[in-house]
Parts: C-alpha cells; sequence; structure tokens
C-alpha cells in the first residue's frame, strides 16, 4: 500500500522540489493516463476548493515563492491527488487559516470515505484530529499512548487523567464545548 506524509516540515522545505510550479507538483500526483489539459484542469478544480487563486496555475508559480501557509495548502493537494491508501498528516494544518483549514478537512474526509484511505493525524490541534477519526489516540507527554478507542467513546467518557487532561485544555484554550463536533466530557 502507498503510504504518503505530509509534515510542515516537507512543506516548510519544497519536498525537495525548489523548482517546481504549484501545477507540477499537485498534477504530478494524478494518474499519468490523464491528459495535461485535465490534469491542470484537475489542479485549478483543487486549488479552488482550498479557497486558493488558480493564478498560481496561471501564472506559473513557483513552489517556494508561496507563503508558508499557501506551501502547506499544497502540499496536502499533491497528498489527496495521489489518492493514497494510508496518508499521515504531521502538523501541516495547524498554521493554515481557519477558512483553508476547514476546507482541506472536508476535502481529506470525503478522499477518506471514497477512496478509503486512512488517514493518520498527529496534531496538538484536538478538534482537527477528532474530526478526522474514526480512532482518536491520546499521548501522554512523554510520548506514550495512554489511552486509544472510537474517538466519541474516548472524548465523551475518557479513562485517563492524562485524555481528561488534554480534553479540558483544548475546551479552556478554545472556549470550546466541543471537540470536533463530538461531545467531549470534563
Amino acid at each position: 500500500p502507498e503510504t504518503l506524509r505530509v509534515h510542515a516540515e516537507l512543506a516548510a522545505r519544497g519536498a525537495q522540489i525548489p523548482d517546481a510550479t504549484v501545477e507540477e507538483l499537485v498534477g504530478s500526483r494524478f494518474a499519468r493516463q490523464l491528459k495535461a489539459d485535465e490534469r491542470r484542469w484537475r489542479v485549478i478544480a483543487m486549488l479552488k476548493a482550498a479557497g486558493v487563486s488558480e493564478d498560481g496555475v496561471d501564472h506559473g508559480s513557483r513552489y517556494m515563492q508561496l507563503s508558508e501557509q499557501h506551501r502547506r495548502i499544497v502540499q496536502v493537494l499533491r497528498c489527496i491527488a495521489a489518492r493514497p491508501e494510508v496518508l499521515i498528516i504531521d502538523g501541516v494544518l495547524d498554521e493554515v487559516p481557519a477558512a483553508a483549514q476547514a476546507r482541506l478537512l472536508r476535502m481529506l474526509k470525503r478522499m477518506k470515505q471514497e477512496c478509503k484511505t486512512s488517514v493518520v493525524v498527529a496534531s496538538g490541534e484536538l478538534d482537527l484530529a477528532a474530526y478526522l477519526a474514526d480512532t482518536l489516540g491520546v499521548l501522554s507527554e512523554g510520548g506514550v499512548l495512554c489511552e486509544r478507542g472510537p474517538a466519541s467513546e474516548v472524548l465523551a467518557t475518557p479513562r485517563h487523567d492524562e485524555t481528561r487532561s488534554v480534553i479540558n485544555g483544548f475546551l479552556e484554550r478554545t472556549g470550546a464545548k466541543t471537540v470536533g463536533g463530538k461531545v467531549a466530557a470534563r
């Protein structure tokens, strides 16, 4: 199975393809049998769906000319275009503006359902992880798995003090009453 990892550091370094255009980066992940116009159309459609101007495609913008936030969005779009069996998201969405993040999350959730992609999210943003997760795991400060189970169950009835602490910290920090649309216990 193909596993792709999109990480904040990779987005910042340009995934070691600093001279590539946005169209080349995202379009290269689509099936090779697609004609160039079809790939271009799909890249533009993905950029629009993510709330990014298609100007980058029309004007041949280079990946490293983009802002950090737009590089992160392009990295996620590359992974969505590849339709992997497993996708690991490690912090890349944390610094993306809320509106773009919401669009990308909807795109990831749709990909997860349509392509049967397993998505692993490593994030301190509990609501982001909970939105995509069927299964939620909570790591202690030392990186040890302290609790794992169905997301709605872990959030509603946490069994471990560390899990309760993570949930309470998130709720206090954000003023939220739910996490990722799921009711969370205090």
